[in-house]
């Protein structure tokens, strides 16, 4: 799967150094981890998540050679 993946996203992997991605080039998001925290800040994530998933597609394009 990952052969045919235009691009790898981990969402906070390398802060903790024990990121299970770590043999092929990825892109980190650097979220914080939803993990204990309070409603209100999962929400905060979770929308930024979504914010960047769909944006995705057009940086994507914006970048294939033409």
């Amino acid at each position: 799967m990952i052969e045919a993946a235009d691009r790898i996203v981990t969402m906070g992997c390398g802060v903790e150094g024990v990121c299970p991605a770590v043999f092929v080039p990825t892109e980190d998001w650097g979220l914080d981890d939803p993990k204990g925290q309070p409603v209100e800040k999962v929400r905060l994530i979770r929308d930024e998540i979504r914010r960047r998933v769909e944006a995705l597609p057009a940086e994507i394009d914006s970048k294939a050679p033409l």
